[in-house]
């Protein structure tokens, strides 16, 4: 099963190296529209990545291996965006990823979790973000 994307805006670069399956992030930290998880999948997970978005500013970077630069012998990239007001986080770094947004995105998954132990939409331990994922925001 194909989780949802995490791309590196415009460009289509990818935060993890062509999307990620949802059933490879392993929630540790959950709090409504922001959620930290686990990402154990080597060799893609090496690497960091990010994006950011707050009123009317971009910034975006990558370094990772066998990626394209996002300008010449840099790896970040800031620029104007459209007249959206929203404030928006994407970062990857090695193994752990995290993923926010306010107004809340449709694409984060709303949770409830600290150390692993997820208390909604399901209760469990260390589960995937699929396994939570059976509500959105």
């Amino acid at each position: 099963k194909r989780g949802r994307p995490l791309t590196m805006g415009s460009l289509g670069r990818s935060l993890l190296g062509g999307g990620v399956s949802d059933s490879k992030l392993y929630v540790v930290d959950g709090c409504l529209c922001c959620n930290t998880s686990l990402y154990l999948d080597i060799p893609s997970c090496l690497g960091c990545s990010g994006e950011c978005e707050l009123l009317f500013l971009r910034a975006e970077c990558c370094c990772k291996p066998n990626t394209p630069q996002l300008r010449p012998c840099i790896c970040f990239d800031l620029k104007q965006k459209s007249n959206e007001l929203r404030a928006r986080v994407r970062q990857h770094c090695f193994c752990c990823v995290h993923d926010c947004g306010l107004p809340p995105p449709k694409v984060v998954a709303c949770t409830l979790a600290k150390f692993g132990i997820a208390l909604y939409p399901r209760v469990g331990c260390f589960l995937t973000l699929d396994q939570l994922s059976m509500n959105r925001l």
